[in-house]
């Protein structure tokens, strides 16, 4: 591609961007609002803040803010959990699941992956618990997962105000701009300073170096830019990076897959993005904001009320802020006293409809299904629960978040993953792959909820074996019903014990030819013992008759 071909599709990709920037306006307020609620230090949509610069001015009551982090961190510990297993890589057919060879790989490469998105240099955990804070907030966040070459998979969570987003004709997300700051020596390191603009050369050797520029990294299907693409591109996805305000290509490369994961909370068939909970309590942290004012002046009033003053000849207007202060005319025969302005205002009302407004902002963010009662019950008294109280209270609470989970799974679990284990296997670091495995693999995550509603197999089973082992005491013949080693396949399914902890049919049918042959072994000793015995008492019986 020629160069100067370059600066014009970098003209073209602004106008798109400016064309997909301008239809999201009414996003763009409705997410700022939002962020002075709940996400402060992401509330650059339609107002840019200085670095460091006071962003709480919205905010008098921090019950949503408190409950969009807890929020994050529950449907991390559900979705994602830090040190446990929360997913598994499988064929998707029972029979090639159950060869060793395929059941082995597909075990190591779940834990290879898994290491590589647990370690602290991945950045996975941080990225993902700010793109829960995102979704729960706006409804849509932005994960990018990186191949940094000697290091493997790196994850970064963008702002939403800084990506703008396009999609395909089923609505999944496939077009991304992204805007981000560079420093002049950053673009002299990152990129090939030939095709850098000249003063920004100049300014990367100077005192000046410092000085930032806007970069545009645009990231898109390979096939609505064919025309402009060499005859040998093999890459689906194309990848440009362009100076937005000089309107320079800085760099031309494509993708095998989309590195941006881009998922929405919940939406419309007809919206790009989504809606996350915080839309729907919206008018909640409204509401609740109006009503901590009302309580705070209140409260001044309650503990500072005006004072009346003789006012020994000056008149002022009323003034009803707390300690102040208000003259009044004694008149003939008054008292010359000072006292508060009487304060008819009810407190308590603001408190009881604060306190169903924090209820309500609550389970707008599903804390009343993420969490446990606390320790303190309505009525004042302690809770204590046992460890069989608390299984079946979260089995029974986490059904509610399947199909909340079923959209995360969908676009942001599902993606992540495969790009992770393509970045990998291009590595090389997941071994060679069964050659079953041509057509790929699926990803089956072990979250919580999907236990919580499959360990009920599980307990019946067990309060089955309780309930009839009195019974087989007296008939025999009941445990001859059960399939004993297909319980412990299918308890062993649901409990989600490695590939590896069980033995193969094979192995164990040849312990049991082992321990069969031991004992047959055993049996001819003890013959053989016996025999002789035999011989040898029948000997000297023999011998005695013969003297």
């Amino acid at each position: 591609m020629a160069f100067e071909e370059k600066d014009q599709l970098a003209t073209a990709l602004s106008k798109q961007y400016e064309f997909l920037k301008g239809k999201r306006t009414t996003w763009e307020r409705n997410w700022q609002e939002i962020a002075e609620y709940v996400l402060p230090h992401r509330s650059d949509f339609t107002a840019k803040r200085s670095k460091g610069e006071e962003r709480l001015e919205m905010a008098f009551e921090g019950t949503a803010m408190r409950s969009l982090k807890r929020f994050a961190s529950n449907i991390h510990n559900v979705f994602t959990p830090m040190g446990a297993e929360w997913f598994r890589l499988t064929t998707g057919h029972p029979y090639l699941d159950n060869q060793r060879h395929i059941a082995l790989w597909l075990e190591d490469a779940t834990r290879i992956i898994k290491h590589h998105i647990s370690r602290p240099s991945s950045n996975f955990h941080s990225a993902i618990f700010q793109y829960y804070l995102e979704a729960g907030a706006f409804g849509t966040g932005i994960i990018f997962v990186e191949d940094i070459p000697g290091r493997g998979p790196h994850f970064r969570n963008f702002p939403l105000s800084d990506c703008v987003l396009a999609a395909g004709g089923e609505m999944e997300i496939d077009t991304v701009f992204r805007t981000y700051q560079q420093t002049a020596k950053d673009l002299i390191s990152r990129f090939d300073p030939a095709l850098l603009p000249e003063d920004v050369q100049k300014k990367a050797s100077s005192e000046k170096m410092l000085e930032e520029y806007e970069v545009v990294h645009y990231v898109a299907p390979a096939w609505l830019m064919k025309e402009q693409l060499p005859p040998d591109w093999m890459f689906p996805y194309v990848s440009i990076h362009y100076m937005k305000e000089k309107k320079k290509v800085i760099k031309f490369g494509g993708y095998q897959n989309m590195p941006y994961i881009c998922a929405r909370w919940e939406r419309s068939d007809r919206e790009i993005y989504g809606r996350g909970p915080t839309w729907e309590i919206l008018p909640d942290m409204r509401l609740i904001n109006e009503v901590e004012k009302v309580y705070l002046k209140g409260v001044q009033k309650a503990i500072a009320p005006p004072m009346f003053v003789p006012d020994s000849g000056l008149l002022d207007p009323l003034d009803t802020t707390p300690d102040a202060i208000n003259y009044y005319t004694v008149g003939i025969g008054g008292k010359d006293t000072i006292f508060p302005v009487p304060n008819v205002g009810r407190i308590e009302y603001a408190q009881d409809l604060n306190a169903r407004l924090v209820t309500s902002i609550k389970e707008g963010y599903f804390l009343d299904v993420l969490e446990l009662p606390g320790p303190i019950a309505p009525d004042g008294d302690v809770m204590r629960f046992s460890a069989t109280e608390v299984s079946v209270r979260m089995r029974n609470r986490m059904p509610v978040l399947g199909p909340l989970l079923a959209r995360q799974e969908a676009e942001l679990l599902d993606p992540l993953i495969k790009r992770t284990a393509f970045i990998l296997t291009q590595s090389g670091q997941l071994g060679e792959m069964p050659e079953e495995l041509e057509e790929g693999f699926r990803v089956e995550y072990l979250n919580p909820i999907s236990i919580a509603m499959r360990s009920g197999e599980v307990n019946s089973m067990v309060q089955l074996f309780e309930m009839i082992m009195p019974l087989a005491q007296i008939d025999q013949t009941i445990p001859m019903y059960f399939n004993t080693q297909q319980i412990l396949k299918n308890t062993a399914e649901i409990l989600q014990v490695p590939v590896s902890n069980l033995r193969t049919e094979e192995e164990v049918r040849a312990m049991v030819e082992k321990q069969e042959n031991d004992k047959r072994m055993a049996q001819q000793q003890e013959l053989a013992k016996t025999t002789a015995e035999v011989d040898e008492s029948q000997a000297r019986a023999a011998q005695t008759r013969a003297a």
